[in-house]
């Protein structure tokens, strides 16, 4: 985010435009990505409510997204985009927690020989064992379109009840209550960082991280 407006020559150039939303300064180009993501949300699902006449639920799914997505989306949008989600019912699912309840089952088609070995958990791993090939990792655009391709086209042949059921599906209210909750204890942890816990690993404190991290949550 610009420390200093953008002038109206720069705008032109660069398009962005730093507007006061709810108080805070905000980058024009994000609320116009924060709209047009809800609006997909929104038309998808009026398109399956006609298609099927049925109450749809729209749900989420990414690698690792309860831990790193959800919380960094909802962390860094505005309290209009987060009402928005509420209003449409949105969840989250994590497509890694699903792979790991896959894998400690021994899925068949997670095997990667005769011995019975499975792959790696990780998003490349799962990949490369469906497809046969890599994917740029760390590349946005790619990073959605894999787990789409592992999810919907691969051997797994996942049913909605399969994914619905193993992937922590959340709702996105409950998701913002744990990312306080998180936020909160990290703010208590740091309270306790050169008393009782030392962060250096040259210097041994009175208690250890572990227990400092059981105290902030508690």
């Amino acid at each position: 985010m610009p420390e200093g407006d953008v002038s109206m020559y720069a705008s032109e150039v660069n398009k962005l435009e730093i507007s006061s939303i709810y108080g805070q300064r905000e980058c024009t180009t994000k609320n116009q990505a924060l709209n047009s993501f809800t609006n997909y949300i929104t038309k998808v699902n009026h398109n399956n409510d006609e298609n099927n006449n049925v109450n749809n639920i729209p749900v989420l799914v990414g690698q690792n997204s309860l831990v790193f997505d959800v919380p960094i989306l909802l962390r860094t949008s505005t309290p209009k985009f987060i009402q928005t989600l509420k209003e449409l019912n949105v969840h989250f699912g994590d497509s890694l927690v699903l792979a790991k309840q896959l894998l400690k089952a021994q899925h068949p088609e997670l095997r990667v020989d005769s011995s019975g070995k499975c792959c790696q958990v990780s998003l490349e791993s799962l990949y490369s064992t469906f497809f046969d090939e890599s994917f740029p990792a760390h590349d946005a655009r790619e990073d959605v379109k894999a787990p789409q391709r592992v999810l919907f086209q691969s051997k797994l042949k996942l049913t909605k009840e399969m994914l619905i059921s193993k992937s922590n599906v959340i709702l996105c209210e409950n998701a913002l209550e744990q990312l306080q909750y998180n936020d909160a204890c990290n703010v208590r942890l740091q309270t306790f960082s050169g008393n009782l816990y030392n962060p250096s690993k040259n210097i041994k404190g009175i208690i250890t991280k572990s227990m400092t991290k059981k105290i902030a949550e508690s």
